[in-house]
């Protein structure tokens, strides 16, 4: 979607690479799918861990790569860019794992987080000796518009329970995964006005925490009907 933004607004061209490490069928589908939705199919490409196109033709050379969350992780794809910018989204767990040798962040030129306290003083988050620059994800309003009319009767959230990592140790502080984060406010609802929806991707077997929420007055909704695909989670 930001490609086609760019393309539009500024003298680019640009196009958006995705690297995909055990290619199915189906995956490279959904690829050219959701690209063909979004108006991308003619500047996107799909690429093995080897760089091998999928799906569309990576330029070569490029200006500037921008690697969000560094998925883009081929030596020989990096190389093509004369400048490299590393967009972490997933900060602390980024700068641990590069700390303890689980992640490398080298071959970029420049490094962004959106955690903005990262390299502050009072912040205990490693750095790696990275000059960590503050940014926010960025939001292209024409394609996010305010929605005027519609009813703003709750909070909402999308989240998934145990997400995809586990939880952080580093210089002997433990760092909870998001499901030991979230019991520390689950008795927001009860204690605050108004109504507050998740659609949380939880396992129906997490009986216990499901009651907890439910009783502290989370609404629950199914992240597969509210999320299942970047259009409906935009909406």
């Amino acid at each position: 979607m930001g490609a086609a933004v760019l393309r539009a607004r500024l003298p680019l061209e640009t196009t958006f690479v995705e690297q995909i490490d055990e290619p199915t069928d189906e995956a490279v589908g959904y690829f050219a799918e959701v690209v063909e939705r979004l108006g991308l199919a003619a500047s996107a490409a799909l690429v093995d861990s080897g760089g091998e196109p999928l799906n569309g033709e990576p330029p070569v050379p490029v200006d500037l790569l921008v690697n969000v969350s560094g998925n883009l992780r081929c030596k020989r794809l990096l190389s093509r860019a004369r400048r490299r910018a590393y967009v972490d989204v997933d900060p602390g767990f980024t700068q641990i794992w590069n700390a303890q040798g689980l992640l490398s962040v080298d071959d970029h030129d420049v490094y962004f987080t959106i955690g903005e306290n990262i390299g502050r003083p009072d912040c205990p988050i490693p750095t790696g000796g990275t000059d960590w620059r503050p940014t926010r994800p960025p939001v292209v309003l024409s394609d996010s518009p305010v929605a005027a009319d519609s009813v703003h009767d709750r909070f909402t959230t999308v989240a998934s329970w145990r997400g995809g990592y586990g939880s952080l140790e580093f210089e002997g502080t433990r760092y909870g995964a998001k499901v030991h984060e979230f019991r520390k406010f689950v008795e927001l609802p009860s204690r605050a006005p108004g109504t507050f929806e998740v659609a949380l991707d939880i396992h129906p077997a997490e009986e216990q925490d499901l009651a907890l929420l439910r009783d502290q007055g989370w609404v629950l909704v199914d992240p597969r009907q509210m999320a299942s695909d970047p259009l409906t989670f935009r909406e």
